[in-house]
């Protein structure tokens, strides 16, 4: 499995849960993927999660809107 295609399932699990805070995020379904990468990683999950998000912000697909929440980017006019 290529390096960026293991974070293709959290990356729609994030998607799917978006419109909460970050403590929110970490719903059981999300928490048990980031486990797993963490396990395959060495990471701690949490900062797995934080970094899909980061990821998932740069690549224009999500942003952080005040206060405190996520959500998907609209796209077209």
């Amino acid at each position: 499995m290529s390096k960026y295609r293991r974070y293709d399932h959290l990356d729609g699990l994030i998607q799917q849960q978006l419109k909460v805070e970050f403590a929110y995020l970490f719903t059981r379904e999300i928490r048990d993927e980031c486990d797993q990468l963490a396990k395959m990683t060495g990471r701690q999950a949490f900062r797995i999660l934080n970094g899909r998000l980061q990821a998932l912000k740069k690549a224009g697909v999500i942003e952080y809107v005040r206060p405190h929440s996520w959500r998907l980017k609209k796209t077209g006019c």
